[in-house]
């Protein structure tokens, strides 16, 4: 495999750590306290950086270990870590430079810009319509983070990049949250390209080795589909010897028939005609929240939009119109008055970027936009382009014989004024 090198001098560059600061301050994440005072002004802005660049290169930069606090997510605890504004500008350089989105498989969903988890529904979806297998088997390593193995980690990004001041740096980053060796923070943004990275070598022993053909994973989840009891018995076997040797280690690792069960992967269950729908907690979760509104409406028209809008949107990729439908005749005024906020808001919204020549978003007829007016389109017409009483009449050319008596003046066509197909027929 050829390495990639990795310029230090480029990374740790002066314009590179200031769009390291835009990204880590976009949103939200620029209300925070410490970035905040990191860049009060653009002097101070300016001196904070040059002294984080001169730190950098001359190596006495160290990681900051962040705070971590716990965090109930999809029924479990996680230690999540929040780390300072610096240690945040230097993980988003870090992962423009080791760009390892490049080395992941196609089928990796997970914190990657349009492969996120709808992507990973619709994958498995196309799979099960596509191969015809009625078998699946579904994995999830068993505290996929906590596990990671930092001296591995090293040793794949060796092997992929070179340019040891850049290593370096990215290796005391790694090492920086939690002082033993196994583990990795959830909160930093190399850790999730880092999680996906750790997990490859696995997935091409899957598809290359192993030829399972019908594979999918999120992050430490994967779906696989298999022809038969007895193939998927044979990849189990190899994948329960093969994981250990890559540093992962199996929570969950079952096969069964996909007429008997549903695929339950990234919200939505997936059945043997490859029909999605939404959870049954999922579901249960927006019924309780819609019997809640109803009771008792929310202060905030905006977030009781929201708080519905985000279910909607999950049935939206789904088989869920009658669901939808029942939901809405069963609790009509609470998606009235969403309704009702969502008009409200588009007409303000308009009203807001509306100009005297605009139509507030609206389409019109392309005639119309011809119409007489338009400073833009007069200027282009000229003065006496404009006939007619209703000013939708369009600009007329006449022809007119050349005054060397070759052509005509006025022809509109692709191949100029002086065609010699024009000059032909007036000799």
């Amino acid at each position: 495999m050829k390495r990639e090198y990795i310029d230090f001098e480029a990374l740790t560059s002066y314009n590179e750590l200031y769009n390291g600061y835009i990204r880590a301050t976009s949103g939200s994440k620029g209300d925070r306290e410490d970035a905040i005072e990191f860049g009060e002004t653009p002097d101070i802005l300016k001196k904070n950086l040059l002294s984080l660049q001169q730190r950098l290169r001359n190596g006495t930069w160290q990681a900051d270990p962040g705070r971590t606090f716990k965090l109930f997510t999809e029924k479990k605890w996680r230690d999540i870590t929040v780390v300072p504004i610096e240690d945040r500008i230097v993980h988003q350089v870090l992962v423009k430079f080791f760009n390892m989105k490049r080395r992941y498989i196609r089928r990796t969903f997970g914190s990657i810009k349009k492969r996120g988890t709808l992507a990973a529904s619709k994958q498995v979806r196309r799979d099960v319509y596509m191969s015809g297998f009625r078998y699946v088997i579904i994995t999830d390593a068993k505290k996929y983070y906590p596990n990671i193995v930092k001296e591995r980690m090293i040793y794949l990004l060796r092997r992929m990049y070179k340019g040891e001041k850049a290593l370096r740096l990215f290796e005391k980053v790694i090492r920086a949250y939690l002082p033993e060796e196994l583990g990795m923070s959830i909160g930093a943004l190399t850790s999730q390209d880092c999680g996906n990275m750790y997990y490859t070598p696995l997935d091409h022993f899957v598809l290359e080795v192993l030829k399972v053909k019908y594979y999918s994973r999120l992050v430490d989840n994967t779906v696989m589909l298999v022809r038969s009891k007895k193939e998927g018995a044979r990849v189990i076997d190899r994948l329960i010897r093969e994981a250990p040797a890559h540093g992962i280690i199996y929570g969950t690792l079952e096969m069964f028939p996909l007429d008997g069960r549903k695929i339950d992967f990234c919200g939505y269950t997936v059945d043997s005609n490859a029909i999605a729908k939404m959870r049954t907690g999922t579901l249960r979760n927006f019924s309780r929240k819609l019997r809640q509104l109803d009771k008792k409406p929310l202060a905030d028209p905006l977030a009781e939009r929201s708080s519905v809008y985000s279910y909607l949107g999950l049935l939206r990729h789904c088989h869920g119109e009658r669901i939808t439908n029942i939901l809405k005749s069963k609790h009509y005024e609470v998606f009235n008055r969403v309704e009702r906020c969502a008009s409200k808001r588009t007409d303000q919204q308009a009203g807001e970027t509306a100009t005297p020549l605009s139509t507030g978003g609206r389409r019109v007829s392309h005639l119309l936009q011809r119409a007489p007016g338009n400073p833009a389109i007069d200027r282009r017409r000229g003065a006496g382009d404009r006939g007619g009483s209703d000013g939708l009449r369009l600009r007329e050319r006449t022809l007119r014989p050349r005054a060397d008596g070759c052509g005509m003046d006025g022809v509109s066509d692709r191949r100029g004024l002086h065609s010699r197909k024009y000059q032909k027929d007036t000799l």
